[in-house]
């Protein structure tokens, strides 16, 4: 079964577990009942690398270059992304209407773990049944969006299932992705009150540096001309870099 543990809430803490389950060859690894924020450097440098090098605990050296074959899950109630962290996520959202779920009963499989177990083979060959369905077809390929660095993936486990009309298990980033981005729209709102405000002049100039806009998640950004004409009409310019 999938080792259990706990997400530090300190990055230097994280890269050091991390390192360590890595180190181990944990195949599965459960960071469960997330409290606070999933993500940080460490955790969305290794859900994109095929290798990880990190330093060993009480020593100046590294690891030297480890592969990463480890499957990262996580657990939470709830819980908060970091910004980077939703387009590396597969997200799996269970709502039941009972306000204590934990007491429902009246499951298909109530010992699901145990059964999951004494049906592996038939379940292992029911999954590559369908992947060897798949590349007998040919491969189709089905539209859909890209999905960053993840282009293996999309082709050996998305692609299948799409091809069996089943839903794009990478649909639940898409909100995800906007209800975590607090800081995009921190400054959609800012932007929005700059060009709501009431200006009593003809023209009017405005120019915020990148230490102004930090708060708003490092956006590196100069707004450099807002034009009033008549109080009422705005023309704003802004002028973005990457």
């Amino acid at each position: 079964r999938p080792a259990m543990c706990s997400f530090p809430d300190d990055e230097e803490e994280r890269e050091k577990r991390i390192t360590a389950l890595i180190m181990e060859g944990a195949n599965f690894v459960i960071f469960d009942n997330i409290e606070g924020v999933l993500g940080g450097q460490s955790l969305n440098s290794i859900l994109t690398s095929n290798s990880w090098i990190g330093r060993i605990l009480g020593s100046s050296k590294t690891t030297g270059e480890l592969p990463l074959r480890t499957t990262f899950l996580a657990t939470g109630n709830n819980c908060d992304f970091a910004q980077d962290t939703p387009r590396r996520t597969i997200h799996v959202r269970l709502l039941s209407p009972l306000e204590r779920p934990e007491l429902r009963t009246g499951f298909e499989h109530p010992q699901l773990a145990n059964w999951t177990a004494e049906q592996h083979g038939r379940l292992a060959v029911a999954a590559l049944t369908i992947l060897r369905a798949y590349h007998v077809a040919g491969c189709p390929i089905t539209p859909l969006p890209a999905m960053g660095q993840f282009t293996d993936w999309c082709h050996y486990v998305r692609q299948p299932v799409a091809w069996l009309d089943m839903p794009d298990p990478v649909a639940t980033q898409d909100n995800l992705i906007v209800t975590s981005d607090r800081n995009a729209a921190e400054l959609a709102d800012l932007l929005e009150g700059i060009l709501a405000a009431q200006l009593g002049c003809a023209a009017f100039e405005l120019a915020l540096s990148e230490a102004d806009l930090a708060e708003f998640g490092g956006v590196a950004a100069e707004v450099t001309k807002l034009l009033v004409d008549d109080g009422r009409r705005f023309f704003f310019q802004p002028c973005f870099s990457p």
